[in-house]
């Protein structure tokens, strides 16, 4: 039988899962609008981007856009820019597991626990809308799939 960590675990890497393969079918193939095209070339030629520069997304940029993977989507391998962009599509990813586990850590400090398996399953099915609802929002989106340092 699982105990409630382990589930807690299981579910923060399914919503990993669910969301990188979302971000994946819909990251931004080339260069995008605003910033995301400095971003990327500033990445590529290790150079520096406007203040403040974002010197640790030019560095993680510069060892993604070296590594040769290939567009499932079929749309080829050869893009600097899809590589980079799915970077931001793995950090999306992580950052909304993180939410996922920062609420469940947050109900469970400020709420007392009883110790039910039903209290655990509420905790967890809330934490993990939360995460959801932060995944899918509008404005996180479009910085997920897309090289954008917010």
């Amino acid at each position: 039988m699982l105990n409630e960590g382990r589930v807690n675990k299981i579910v923060a890497v399914a919503l990993f899962v669910l969301l990188i393969a979302v971000y994946l079918s819909t990251v931004a193939p080339t260069l995008s609008f605003w910033d995301c095209g400095e971003f990327i070339s500033c990445a590529y030629i290790m150079g520096i981007p406007h203040p403040p520069g974002s010197p640790l997304l030019s560095l993680i940029g510069r060892v993604m856009s070296l590594i040769p993977f290939p567009d499932y989507r079929g749309l080829g391998n050869e893009e600097i820019a899809y590589r980079i962009n799915v970077l931001d599509a793995f950090l999306g990813a992580l950052t909304a597991m993180l939410t996922y586990l920062i609420m469940v850590r947050l109900i469970r400090r400020f709420r007392p626990s009883t110790g039910s398996k039903l209290e655990a399953a509420t905790v967890m099915f809330c934490s993990a809308v939360a995460a959801l609802m932060v995944a899918f929002s509008d404005e996180f989106w479009n910085n997920a799939i897309e090289t954008e340092t917010y």
